[in-house]
């Protein structure tokens, strides 16, 4: 906008031409200029003063420049989902001689590149945040211009759960879920079986000579469908089953010796062995 102040002397009549068409008889007018293109566009504003009553007229020209606005415009990768939701910016201004990326997350950057990236984090609490990230333009001669959107970053979900970390076989393992920001809970107990559920058991086996180590991963989810997984190994330790065979199983006095072969399941254990005499 301009305001026109009419300095000229001895005049009653005014015609002002403003160089786009656009005129007025004001003797002291406001106009607006208006520069849609990329470059700066000089309108010669004439102003031709009469006098009515001598038919005198005199006529004055002055050039004004106006500089062109800059265009913000931004698109990004997407606008919402679970934390940490990474977000890439594409700057699509023009005429822009400097940029600056105001995130709404009290982290800003000052580059005009076409391609940006930002983080945005929602840790603490229990519903989505918005964010308003804005692209805020400059050009050297002082013109400006904004854009912004919005970003939605769902609440943070962490996976935990208690678990006993060694037992022997058959373990018989409850597994109590303590993560954060979950409704759902899904189990993969590490063995072929899987289970749901906040609070849910499962019996181990290991029915070899070796420890067994099984792997139990949950997968913890949140009402806005935002998951986290976390995995424990349980070692499971094999039972030993104790056998023996005795030759022979029947013995006839004086004859004394009778030899015991131990038939347990093979495996690096220890043995006691005790002998009962009957009281018959």
């Amino acid at each position: 906008p301009i305001r026109f102040q009419n300095q000229s002397v001895g005049g009653n009549q005014f015609e002002w031409t403003f160089g786009d068409g656009g005129g007025s008889p004001l003797q002291n007018p406001r106009y607006f200029f208006q520069n849609f293109g990329q470059q700066d566009t000089v309108y010669t504003t004439r102003l031709i003063v009469t006098n009515t009553n001598y038919s005198c007229k005199d006529t004055i020209e002055k050039d004004i420049t106006v500089f062109p606005k800059p265009l913000a415009d931004f698109t990004m990768s997407n606008n919402g989902g679970c934390q940490p939701l990474l977000v890439e910016f594409t700057n699509n201004s023009t005429i822009a001689d400097s940029c600056s990326w105001v995130y709404g997350d009290m982290n800003t950057l000052n580059n005009c590149n076409t391609l940006t990236s930002h983080i945005f984090t929602n840790t603490l609490s229990l519903g989505p945040i918005n964010y308003m990230p804005e692209l805020r333009v400059y050009t050297d001669k002082g013109c400006a211009d904004t854009m912004s959107l919005n970003v939605e970053v769902n609440p943070q979900v962490i996976a935990d759960f208690t678990s006993p970390d060694t037992a022997c076989s058959p373990l018989d393992a409850t597994f109590r879920s303590q993560s954060f920001g979950a409704v759902s809970y899904d189990w993969d107990f590490g063995d072929g079986r899987i289970g749901q559920g906040m609070l849910t058991t499962n019996r181990y086996f290991n029915t070899g000579s070796v420890d067994s180590i099984f792997t139990v991963q949950l997968i913890a989810r949140s009402l806005y469908n935002c998951n986290d997984t976390i995995e424990k190994d349980i070692l499971v330790r094999p039972t030993p089953i104790p056998d023996f065979e005795p030759t022979p199983l029947v013995q006839t006095f004086p004859n004394s010796t009778v030899t015991f072969t131990n038939t347990s399941n093979p495996g690096n254990w220890t043995y006691n062995c005790l002998l009962y005499t009957s009281p018959s």
